[in-house]
């Protein structure tokens, strides 16, 4: 329970009066710097529409809003992030509950049993191999090489694609803003050899068009539920008195290359502007804000030199001020 995303969240959304937030996924817990006396990070991995829409209800139940921001990504509408109708669970932000009743928990207890039994704990540690491949494919590039290279690394994707395993794995990266250190590995084990650049640029492609294609929102994402949930959220939190800013996160070059000839990448760009404009509230796009490989931790989340610029610069474009 200490290292569960969960127990995280929903800790925060009960002890938390902090009336100016960040709510959002992955992209958004990837910037600590939000943190600050006087607002706070609500931010975590996998969070869809529907569980966005009810952790800010229920926060903004108990206190008045202030400054308020809201995801505004465009992977929110992809397949893996809806839901059909009736299949949502609503959370429990309670403390004192039965665990195994969570949605996130009833469906693995035969493997949580399983693991302890077997290795006598459920502690996991995050794989950094995507991050890893990511941070060697920019070396290449870095490094003065054939133009052919460049061309590789900035390949545009395949037609259509069906999300890989590969695809799921990435897709909730980041940890919480204050996770548990990782333990160093022993330092006995060698590092794998480095792999010739034609295999890692492989590789590279490979990842990229997964991520892409896990991330491609849904063709239909107006007619679905998630569509209207938002729409109702953001009247919900303007009717409550909140000043609220729509912010579209930061994605590296790799991504934007593929992702900006997919037609409804800016169709759903087009739909959360939309919604800024019907309740006359700022839609603020940092989809292109970085270049700079060393702003991120991976190809769609900042790391600890990205996140307190687009903290700073977030703040300052929705809602006039720049807080430290």
């Amino acid at each position: 329970m200490p290292h569960d995303n969960f127990e995280w969240i929903s800790a925060r959304l009960r002890n938390s009066t902090q009336p100016n937030a960040a709510f959002g996924d992955s992209h958004v817990a990837a910037v600590p710097d939000y943190n600050t006396a006087d607002f706070v990070n609500l931010g975590i991995g996998a969070t869809t529409i529907r569980k966005m829409d009810q952790r800010v209800r229920y926060y903004f139940g108990k206190i008045k809003p202030g400054d308020v921001i809201i995801q505004a990504d465009p992977h929110l509408f992809a397949e893996y992030r809806l839901q059909a109708r009736g299949d949502y669970v609503p959370e429990n932000y309670s403390e004192p509950r039965l665990r195994i009743f969570d949605p996130q928990h009833r469906g693995f207890m035969l493997g949580y049993w399983s693991a302890f039994l077997a290795k006598g704990q459920l502690v996991k540690k995050e794989t950094t191999a995507y991050d890893q491949l990511w941070g060697t494919a920019n070396k290449l590039q870095e490094t003065p090489s054939p133009a052919t290279r460049n061309d590789q690394l900035m390949a545009k994707p395949q037609a259509g694609g069906t999300p890989g395993p590969l695809a799921e794995a990435t897709t909730n990266i980041s940890t919480p803003p204050t996770p548990p250190a990782a333990s160093p590995s022993p330092t006995s084990i060698e590092p794998p050899a480095p792999e010739p650049d034609s295999e890692t640029l492989a590789k590279f492609n490979a990842f990229m068009d997964y991520e892409i294609s896990a991330h491609t929102p849904v063709t239909d994402f107006r007619t679905r539920d998630e569509a209207g949930i938002y729409r109702n959220l953001i009247k919900f939190l303007v009717s409550s008195g909140a000043r609220v800013c729509l912010v579209n996160y930061p994605v590296d070059r790799h991504y934007r290359v593929r992702a900006d000839v997919i037609r409804t990448f800016n169709e759903v760009r087009e739909f959360y502007k939309e919604v800024a404009r019907e309740n006359h509230i700022p839609y603020v796009s940092f989809w292109d804000r970085f270049d700079d490989p060393s702003m991120f931790q991976n190809t769609d989340h900042v790391n600890q030199n990205g996140s307190p610029i687009l903290a700073k610069e977030a703040r300052q474009a929705c809602f006039d001020h720049s807080k430290s």
